[in-house]
Order: structure tokens, then C-alpha cells, then sequence
């Protein structure tokens, strides 16, 4: 006895997309982090093949850290 006789093949419903179809990105503007910053983040983008937007995010991350220090403003002191 042949069991492709005795259960049908089954039959799926069209799969839903998890995610909504998403515009593209518009090109992150390089040139507005300036000569320094903006170079470092292109060459990023050149070597390391990331997009634009991630290597500016990780420029300016780094500069941010770097000039923390510098930038502190002393804390209040509370009377009492």
C-alpha cells in the first residue's frame, strides 16, 4: 500500500513579511562633521566597508569620549 494515497500532501498559506518594507536611507552628510572628522569617517567607510552612518556614529562617539575630560564643568556644591 502506497502512504502518498493515505495523506494528501499539505498545503501552506502565502508566508506574511515579518517586517514592513523599509524606504531607503538617505546618505549620511559626511561633510558636515568638518575636514577632521569627516575624513576619518570617510576612510572608515572606504577600509572597513560599513555605511556612512556607522562610521560617523563611531567618529563621534570618539570625539566625544576624547573631549569629555576637557569639557567638565565643576560640580555645585550644596550649602549645608
Amino acid at each position: 500500500m502506497n502512504t502518498a494515497t493515505l495523506i494528501p500532501e499539505p498545503t501552506y498559506p502565502e508566508p506574511l513579511p515579518l517586517l514592513p518594507d523599509m524606504e531607503a536611507a538617505l546618505p549620511y552628510p559626511l561633510e558636515a562633521l568638518g575636514e577632521l572628522l569627516g575624513g576619518a569617517a570617510a576612510a572608515i567607510v572606504e577600509a572597513v566597508q560599513v555605511p556612512d552612518a556607522l562610521a560617523a556614529q563611531s567618529v563621534l562617539a570618539a570625539a566625544a569620549m576624547a573631549a569629555q575630560p576637557h569639557g567638565n564643568a565643576p560640580a555645585a556644591r550644596l550649602a549645608g
